[in-house]
């Protein structure tokens, strides 16, 4: 295939997934048949999704000078909880997973990081600390940028600091979105739903994510994620290869999520718009 061809192929298939992806959303937003006007409000709350309205303004050319391209490798750890945040890191094809750790010291994925997000956000808050785990998922390139650099430039250049508040406010809203799907939806929903926020994320369609790591990210048995993987695969939605998952069918796949108490599901709403772009 012509590269011109592979590219076409590449802007229908993130086309089309962010679709499957805002009819998932529309549906959530339908109240269950059978709740009554007192148990509406009662309802677990709905968090509000990152839509066009906080789309990203274009990268302030005093920033862009300053990042530099690096690239990425899967296991990579770029901040861990409690230590300084030195490099705030931009992914441009790569996908970073963020993780924490539950009540049984379990790590759990509370986030992704991919195009249109940067890692280390929490030192644009002022934390200056880490808070979660970043660890690269998938290989790929991304733009650095020394901390010192963005405490500089912040100062000198107000529209710096409005362009990372947005940016830590988008990944916050991502992160409702993620602990609502990790609460309300069971695993077959669950690994449904982080395939296509992964590679809405990083914008393939091949994943080499291994299956252990889905377990780890969903909080679900390794076993568990075979089995659904499988019916996945027996459904056309994906094909298994030696650690990677390529997805044929977004909405065959999209088809997998739904809630537990039997409404359709709720993923954020994708952000084609604004994404970070050199």
């Amino acid at each position: 295939m012509t590269s011109v061809g592979v590219r076409f192929r590449t802007a229908t298939n993130v086309a089309l997934r962010s679709f499957v992806l805002w009819e998932i959303w529309g549906d959530m937003q339908q109240i269950p048949a059978g709740v009554s006007g007192r148990d509406r409000a009662t309802l677990d709350p709905v968090p509000e999704p990152a839509g066009a309205h906080d789309a990203l303004q274009p990268v302030p050319a005093a920033l862009e000078a300053c990042l530099v391209e690096i690239g990425l490798c899967p296991g990579q750890v770029l901040e861990t909880p409690g230590t300084p945040i030195t490099q705030l890191f931009f992914p441009n094809g790569c996908l970073v997973s963020l993780t924490a750790m539950d009540y049984g010291r379990t790590p759990v994925g509370v986030g992704l990081v991919g195009r249109g997000r940067a890692t280390g956000l929490g030192f644009v808050l002022g934390t200056r600390l880490g808070t979660h785990t970043a660890t690269v998922e998938t290989a790929g390139a991304a733009w650095l940028l020394a901390a010192e650099d963005y405490l500089r430039l912040k100062d000198a250049f107000p529209e710096i600091h409005r362009f990372f508040l947005d940016l830590a406010l988008a990944q916050l809203k991502d992160m409702s979105a993620t602990a609502f799907a990790q609460r309300r939806f069971g695993v077959a929903s669950r690994l449904a739903w982080w395939l296509l926020r992964a590679s809405t994320a990083c914008e393939q369609d091949n994943l080499r994510l291994s299956q252990s790591r889905l377990a780890m990210l969903i909080g679900a048995r390794r076993e568990s994620v075979t089995t659904m993987l499988a019916d996945f695969e027996a459904a056309g939605a994906i094909r298994r290869n030696w650690e990677r998952i390529d997805i044929l069918n977004c909405q065959a796949l999209s088809r997998f999520v739904r809630v537990r108490s039997g409404e359709a599901a709720y993923p954020d709403r994708p952000r084609n718009d604004g994404r970070y772009q050199r």
